[in-house]
C-alpha cells in the first residue's frame, strides 16, 4: 500500500511540476530608462519586456545591434553588455542553466542563450564597440572571449574557426607592439591555414569592416520537428566588396566570415544529443507505460473476479500499483517535448569583409561598392570619417541596415 502512495505521489508532483516551466515566459520590467534611449530601440524594449526571461537574450541582442547600425553606440554597449552577462550564467549554477538538462523542459520554451555562432557574435559587436572607442584591450579581451564560445570540448569543437576574430586581433597586436603573439598569428594564418589572404601591414591605423546579407534561419525539420537545420537568409548577399577611398584608391574587401557556414557546420552540441535522447525516452516510456497499465488493469479485474478468495488484495494492490507505474510512463511520454528550438538572432548578416588600410590623420570619403557573382552592383553608400592623430579607427559598414528589434516575433 505504501509503495502505491508513493507512485501516486510522484505522478501527481509530476503533473504539478510541468506548470513551472512557464515562469520564465512571464513579462519582465524593462531594465532601462526609456527616455534616455534611442526611439527606435523602445518598441524592440518593449518585446523585451512581454517575451520574458526565455527571450531575454535574443531581445538584448538584436536590440544592441540594431543600435549599434543607426549609431547609437551607448545604447548598444548597454545592451550587449546586459546580453553577454547573462550568456555567461549559463556555466553557472542556476535553474535556466539547469534546464537544459531536464528532459521535460521544451526545447522553445528554455531560456535563449543562442548557438555558438550566436554567442560568438555577441562578442563580436562588443569588440567592435570597445574599438569605436579606441580601447583596443577590452576589444581584443572580446574577441578572445568570442574565439572561447566556438571551441568548447562539449560541442565537438576543440578549436575555433572564427577566423574573423583571430585577423582583429593580430590588427591589435601589431597595434599594441605585442610581437610575439604577432607572429603567433600571422605563423597560424600562413603555415596553418595556409591561407593566401592580405594580412595587416605595418602602420595600418585604419580597420574596415563590411557586411552583407541577412541572418541564418533555423526551421525545425523531420518526424516530431525535433531535428534542427539552417537555411540562408532570404535577402541577396553580396559576393565582392570594394572600397573606393577619397574617389582615386580602390581596394577589395576579403571575405572573412560566412554567418550561415558557421551556423550550418556546427558538430553536435549538447542540447542535439539532448533533442536525441529526449526522441529515444519518448517513445521507451510510451513503449514501456502502455503494456504495464494493461497488466494493471488486466490484474485489477481478476482482483474483482477473486473478491472472495484470500489472494484478490495483494492481487488488487500489486495491479494497482502497476496500473500506476504505467501511467506514470505514458505521462512521462506525454511530458517529454521534442520540438528543436527555432529562435534565432535575426538581424545578424550573412556575410562579413574586411580590411586594414593607412590613412593619414584628417577627413576621408569612403564609397562602398556591393556586388553579386556575376560582377553586377547590387547597392552602394557612401560615408565620411575624421581620423585622429596616432589613434586606431574602426570604419563600419553594412549594406542595408536591418532593423529588427521593432518587429514582432512570429512565434513567442
Amino acid at each position: 500500500m505504501k509503495l502505491l502512495l508513493k507512485l501516486i505521489s510522484f505522478t501527481l508532483f509530476l503533473f504539478f511540476t510541468s506548470c513551472t516551466n512557464l515562469a520564465n515566459q512571464q513579462p519582465i520590467a524593462i531594465p532601462v530608462k526609456l527616455e534616455q534611449t534611442n526611439k527606435a530601440l523602445h518598441q524592440g524594449y518593449q518585446h523585451y519586456s512581454l517575451e520574458g526571461r526565455r527571450n531575454e537574450v535574443l531581445n538584448l541582442l538584436e536590440i544592441g545591434l540594431d543600435a549599434f547600425q543607426i549609431q547609437a553606440y551607448k545604447d548598444a554597449e548597454t545592451a550587449f553588455d546586459m546580453a553577454i552577462d547573462n550568456i555567461e550564467s549559463i556555466y553557472g549554477d542556476n535553474e535556466a542553466a539547469q534546464a537544459a538538462r531536464k528532459l521535460w523542459y521544451a526545447e522553445d520554451v528554455k531560456d535563449f542563450k543562442g548557438e555558438p555562432y550566436e554567442r560568438v557574435m555577441a562578442y563580436y559587436y562588443r569588440g567592435l564597440l570597445y574599438l569605436k572607442k579606441g580601447d583596443l584591450d577590452n576589444a581584443n579581451a572580446c574577441f578572445k572571449a568570442g574565439a572561447l564560445q566556438d571551441a568548447f570540448k562539449e560541442e565537438d569543437q576543440e578549436i575555433s574557426d572564427f577566423f574573423m576574430l583571430t585577423y582583429y586581433r593580430l590588427w591589435i597586436s601589431d597595434l599594441l607592439n605585442e610581437d610575439s603573439i604577432s607572429q603567433d598569428i600571422r605563423h597560424f594564418f600562413k603555415n596553418i591555414l595556409k591561407s593566401k589572404m592580405s594580412l595587416p601591414k605595418d602602420g595600418d591605423n585604419i580597420l574596415i569592416v563590411a557586411e552583407g546579407g541577412n541572418a541564418p534561419r533555423k526551421l525545425a525539420d523531420g518526424i516530431g520537428h525535433h531535428t534542427l537545420v539552417y537555411r540562408k537568409g532570404k535577402a541577396k548577399a553580396p559576393y565582392k566588396i570594394e572600397v573606393i577611398i577619397n574617389d582615386t584608391v580602390k581596394k577589395d574587401l576579403t571575405r572573412i566570415e560566412d554567418i550561415f557556414y558557421q551556423a550550418n557546420s556546427r558538430g553536435a552540441r549538447p542540447i542535439d544529443r539532448i533533442i536525441e535522447g529526449k526522441v529515444k525516452f519518448k517513445e521507451n516510456t510510451k513503449n514501456i507505460g502502455k503494456p504495464l497499465s494493461s497488466i494493471g488493469e488486466y490484474g485489477m479485474m481478476a482482483s474483482v473476479l477473486l473478491s472472495n478468495s484470500k489472494s484478490s488484495t495483494p492481487l488488487a494492490i500489486a495491479s494497482g500499483s502497476l496500473a500506476v507505474v504505467g501511467s506514470t510512463f505514458q505521462f512521462l511520454s506525454l511530458k517529454t517535448t521534442v520540438k528543436a528550438d527555432t529562435r534565432n538572432w535575426r538581424n545578424l548578416p550573412e556575410f562579413v569583409h574586411t580590411t586594414t588600410i593607412k590613412l593619414p590623420a584628417g577627413s576621408h570619403k569612403l564609397k562602398f561598392n556591393y556586388y553579386d557573382q556575376a560582377g553586377n552592383l547590387i547597392g552602394s553608400s557612401s560615408k565620411s570619417v575624421n581620423v585622429e592623430p596616432k589613434n586606431p579607427t574602426l570604419i563600419y559598414s553594412r549594406q542595408k541596415n536591418n532593423l529588427i528589434s521593432s518587429k514582432k516575433r512570429k512565434k513567442i
